[in-house]
């Protein structure tokens, strides 16, 4: 009676062993994988950062060109020349008459 009670302890003892080991290595596992999926999220999330940057930074520096361009070419206009040219001639006629009131 004494060795089924021994028996039956051992088995218990064992099946509780073989659950906790079982348990740990599914929980390893998990936990690999979780953290393979963060890597990888982590990895997808700075690729698609670097190229919106990287495109950002392009279509910021070919707007400034253009913007360049765009201020070059207005001030280049002769009409626009003369209007700024007459703007400035009449500013300096109204601060003349305001002296002289």
């Amino acid at each position: 009676m004494l060795l089924e009670g021994d028996l039956k302890q051992l088995s218990d003892n064992n099946y509780q062993n073989e659950t906790m080991h079982y348990e740990h290595k599914i929980h390893q596992d998990k936990e690999k994988a979780f953290d393979e999926e963060a890597m990888s999220r982590h990895n997808l999330e700075v690729k698609l950062v670097t190229e919106l940057k990287t495109k950002k930074t392009k279509a910021k520096t070919e707007l400034d060109q253009s913007q360049e361009q765009i201020k070059k070419d207005f001030l280049a206009m002769k009409e626009y020349q003369d209007f700024l040219a007459e703007e400035k001639k009449l500013r300096e006629e109204i601060e003349a008459a305001k002296v002289k009131i």
